[in-house]
């Protein structure tokens, strides 16, 4: 059923202010879709990059995450022989879940030489459980443990 306006209607005549209005929101709503565009076109490519959980393997882990230069997490010196721990952020997909844990490194990951294959390390760690490695935020020695243990929860060395 189609309604018919009543004889002798005419729409009002919008005002310049309306007319700009309605224009900004016409090109917020194109910039959206593009947004969303870019992000559905994206997934796909970043879901490829991903090795699959049940068979992460280290090489593909490193292949996923690379720290910028420069910016590699640094630790407490003379921690070398009380062993190291890292703090880190890590989430998984469908649905998105997030979490802080700290982890216990091995000493041939603790040397001052070797700060960069912590990353590898705990990605590979956390990969085998569906994880994904996103940051390193530092490394220290036992005695930053006790302060992380409430704060990391369920994932207090955990990985």
């Amino acid at each position: 059923m189609t309604r018919s306006l009543p004889p002798g209607f005419r729409l009002p005549r919008l005002s310049r202010r309306m007319r700009t209005g309605l224009k900004w929101v016409a090109a917020l709503l194109v910039m959206a879709t593009l947004v969303v565009a870019i992000f559905l076109i994206a997934g796909p490519a970043r879901a490829q990059v991903r090795a699959p959980a049940a068979t992460a393997a280290p090489a593909t882990a490193t292949a996923e995450w690379s720290p910028p230069s420069g910016l590699l997490p640094t630790r407490a010196a003379g921690t070398e022989a009380a062993g190291c721990y890292a703090d880190y952020k890590a989430k998984k997909d469908g649905p998105l879940r997030l979490h802080y844990g700290v982890a216990k490194l091995s000493d041939s990951t603790c040397g001052p030489d070797q700060a960069g294959t912590a990353p590898a390390t705990l990605s590979s760690r956390l990969a085998a459980d569906g994880w994904r490695l996103l940051t390193v935020l530092s490394i220290f020695g036992p005695e930053g443990l006790e302060g992380r243990k409430d704060s990391a929860g369920t994932y207090f060395l955990r990985y």
